[in-house]
């Protein structure tokens, strides 16, 4: 989790998944409420990522995999979303632009 803008206004959340860390469960109380994390391997193949941003925040959440048909987010394709503004591709993977919410997010590794 990173503070984009004062008083966690705006956050980025980025996994940072490697070889030998299999799971993360992080969370935050910012002035809005809290911020939550937790994502874990499933297999070696696939992510499973749940985030909680709470009232008047919005995020960051970078994917790391460049194919955006493969991302869920509670079984549903990404750009059927309620919430997400705008997907857009970085050299780390896609940037999601989500508003309040809880999210469920399922995406290969790559």
């Amino acid at each position: 989790m990173e503070l984009l803008e004062p008083g966690y206004k705006k956050i980025r959340i980025q996994p940072q998944i490697g070889e030998h860390l299999t799971w993360v469960d992080a969370s935050l109380e910012s002035v809005h409420g809290t911020i939550k994390v937790t994502w874990k391997k499933q297999n070696e193949d696939s992510v499973e990522m749940q985030v909680l941003i709470p009232s008047n925040t919005t995020a960051e959440i970078i994917i790391p995999t460049m194919n955006q048909d493969s991302i869920l987010e509670s079984g549903t394709p990404i750009e059927q979303v309620i919430g997400l503004s705008s997907v857009e591709q970085m050299s780390e993977g896609l940037k999601l632009l989500v508003g309040s919410g809880d999210y469920y997010f399922k995406f290969p590794m790559t």
